[in-house]
């Protein structure tokens, strides 16, 4: 009998992840996410959600906190997408949570996300 080594996400992957739309139970939904982040410490990775859903015209709160996976295709995604850069979409999940890989993503997109995460968090601070 031949097991198989489950691969463990890394940094700047994106896997599907399910999301729970209100606290960590309850009704929820497979979803596209980065992982941005690991704890060595708690055993926890932070991602992102991704969405397929860009930003409107006019804008409204949320767009801005949106940012477009110019790699999308390379990256394993089936259609363009956005990182939910906002503060409310980073979660920090125990490696059940994450269901299936999807892919990497490119680096220089991966370093755009990071900076609009930051750049989210600090806006969100000012509120």
């Amino acid at each position: 009998m031949k097991f198989v080594v489950s691969k463990d996400p890394e940094i700047s992957e994106m896997w599907t992840a399910r999301i729970y739309f209100k606290g960590t139970s309850g009704t929820s939904k497979p979803r596209p996410v980065l992982v941005i982040n690991f704890s060595e410490d708690t055993g926890l990775y932070t991602i992102q959600e991704i969405t397929s859903i860009g930003p409107k015209t006019p804008p409204i709160h949320y767009d801005g906190f949106k940012q477009v996976i110019e790699q999308w295709k390379n990256s394993g995604l089936d259609e363009k997408s956005y990182v939910k850069c906002a503060p409310e979409n980073t979660h920090n999940v125990e490696r059940i949570r994450l269901k299936s890989y999807i892919g990497v993503s490119d680096e220089d997109d991966f370093e755009a996300i990071i900076q609009k995460i930051l750049e989210s968090r600090k806006k969100q601070s000012l509120r």
